[in-house]
């Protein structure tokens, strides 16, 4: 018989950062989701438009899938065009603590808003101003609320 050879190739993937993005309903504004997150609302609960004056709840799971640590991780989302930033509905947690709200969003915590953009430090040692370490299979989550003008 011939002669067989086999070759293994391996692939080392450092910090690797996979963003999930989703969005629930929130028809009072009042920070709590009155529907499901998915990741497009419209095609996942063809009913639910959001009207003016009612918001939406951005959600977005940053996971480290790598093998080594992700350092100075920032999680970074741009407020949807026709809509307005909701400071007060800001959330957050490491690993599989509960989502918190964040008590001064402006200037300190994990997170800040800045000309639409909505900055959320992440990870273990984050600052108000730089990211912090997310080991591997670690997983951060952030949530913001926009109402639609």
């Amino acid at each position: 018989a011939p002669d067989a050879t086999v070759e293994d190739i391996s692939t080392v993937i450092l910090g690797q950062v996979r963003l999930v993005k989703t969005v629930a309903y929130d028809a009072a504004c009042d920070g709590t989701a009155d529907s499901s997150f998915v990741a497009d609302l419209k095609q996942h609960v063809p009913s639910i438009e959001v009207a003016p004056g009612e918001c939406a709840i951005w959600q977005i799971v940053a996971t480290n899938q790598g093998d080594a640590n992700a350092l100075k991780v920032v999680v970074r989302d741009t407020v949807p065009t026709y809509t307005t930033y909701q400071a007060s509905t800001l959330k957050y947690a490491l690993g599989t603590a509960a989502l918190a709200g964040l008590t001064d969003p402006t200037d300190a915590d994990t997170a800040e808003q800045v000309s639409g953009t909505v900055s959320f430090f992440v990870g273990t040692g984050a600052t108000a101003s730089v990211g912090g370490t997310l080991l591997p299979a670690q997983s951060a989550t952030v949530q913001f609320s926009t109402k639609v003008d």
